[in-house]
């Protein structure tokens, strides 16, 4: 089992509407079931993904809300420039849940805007917890890069 992260077609473009206004914008984690099919050229939470969104104890709709958010980018000509942008945040976690996910799903909750997709299992399968916590854990060296 590996996690695999695909960036939505838009990515750049989302990313720089946050550098541009990070205060401004809310990234979420949103967790979706194996009912939502991947496509890059995806672009909008609501029209798109929101109804795969999973239910189940500990989970709240919307997901949740990336906490300490680091984002380090070179833009040049409103162009993010590859190898010069690293985004970072706390681990995600749901507390005492139970429920059944297959992706993680990275937005911009106040744009609705797509960033990427995070298959948890690529064989694929969901993953399953009952009354545990569910931890989401970033790489030290950050949640995405561009090289």
């Amino acid at each position: 089992m590996s996690v695999t992260i695909t960036k939505y077609s838009q990515f750049n473009k989302a990313i720089l509407s946050v550098l541009n206004n990070p205060a401004g914008s809310t990234l979420k984690l949103a967790l979706v079931g194996s009912g939502y099919t991947f496509s890059a050229a995806h672009t909008d939470w609501s029209t798109s993904v929101e109804s795969y969104e999973i239910t189940g104890t500990g989970y709240t709709a919307g997901g949740q809300a990336l906490a300490n958010l680091a984002l380090n980018g070179h833009v040049d000509n409103a162009t993010i420039v590859d190898g010069d942008f690293w985004l970072d945040a706390d681990d995600v976690l749901w507390s005492a849940a139970t429920l059944t996910a297959r992706r993680g799903i990275l937005y911009n909750a106040t744009t609705g805007e797509l960033l990427a997709s995070i298959l948890f299992d690529d064989t694929p399968a969901d993953i399953s917890v009952t009354d545990m916590d569910m931890l989401v854990q970033w790489s030290e060296l950050g949640l995405l890069q561009l090289d």
